[in-house]
């Protein structure tokens, strides 16, 4: 199936989303490599002509506990290798590009903010790409294909690709960070996504969520329905750990005819 053409303004990003099944590369058979994706190019079969080509950038981790990754908005195959041949601390992007005619792969630039590694690509990126079969049927300019990010066995980093988590979750979601997710998400669907990616996050961890009863207002005031609402009180209000405010918060975010039932499910 033919993957679509994404064309940006300064960017010409095209992502073959939909690739079919290929041999696995020698890297794929590497102990420890994971998030292996199910549809991918045969990198063995693409002919010289469209130049498949491999590059590595590497970078330093110590003391993060976080990695956001953004190579020009590329996401169609991405996969994390740990590896015992990196030193802690060490680790490195590869790469796999193909092109023709002309194409620049940008520039490779890193950047820190407390413990969290910024990996960017800058400069212009541009890929027009068609896929089927797991070959490229067309091409023009340099396109990525593929990127693998390699880390030391054993490390607890947490890695993101376009804001996207594709690695374990190490660092449970903390109540601000939750709450901030509540108020960025759009629609109902995505503040209930970040409920159960809050309370999910803490699983096989010897902790536990904690939210305030403001904390939980807020929660509660970014749902428009009575039944969100309470599913929200439901799954979060056992977390308060100032249940003497509860009933104030009640009486302040749900309507006087629905109290009653807000206070018996987080029962008052």
């Amino acid at each position: 199936m033919k993957s679509k053409i994404y064309l940006n303004v300064l960017v010409i990003l095209v992502a073959t989303s939909l690739m079919a099944c290929g041999n696995s590369s020698n890297d794929d058979k590497k102990s420890g490599v994971t998030e292996q994706q199910k549809n991918r190019l045969n990198w063995e079969s693409i002919p010289s002509t469209f130049n498949p080509q491999t590059f590595e950038e590497n970078f330093q981790t110590n003391n993060m506990n976080r990695i956001y990754v953004d190579m020009f908005g590329f996401k169609d195959d991405v996969e994390i290798v740990y590896t015992d041949s990196l030193a802690q601390g060490q680790g490195y992007l590869k790469i796999y590009s193909v092109f023709k005619d002309s194409g620049s792969r940008g520039s490779f630039s890193t950047s820190t903010s407390g413990q969290s590694l910024q990996l960017n690509r800058y400069g212009t990126y541009q890929c027009s790409i068609k896929t089927e079969n797991g070959s490229i049927t067309q091409l023009k300019g340099l396109c990525f294909v593929r990127m693998q990010i390699y880390l030391p066995k054993g490390v607890e980093i947490e890695i993101y690709n376009l804001k996207q988590l594709i690695s374990r979750r190490f660092i449970p979601v903390d109540s601000e960070t939750f709450i901030k997710n509540i108020k960025d998400a759009s629609f109902s669907e995505g503040k209930k996504a970040a409920i159960e990616d809050f309370i999910s996050s803490y699983n096989g961890m010897n902790k536990s969520p904690q939210l305030t009863a403001d904390q939980l207002g807020i929660v509660v005031s970014n749902f428009s329905f009575k039944d969100e609402k309470f599913d929200a009180l439901r799954k979060l209000h056992i977390y308060v750990v100032d249940r003497q405010n509860l009933t104030a918060m009640i009486e302040k975010e749900i309507n006087y005819f629905d109290r009653d039932e807000a206070k018996k499910i987080c029962g008052l």
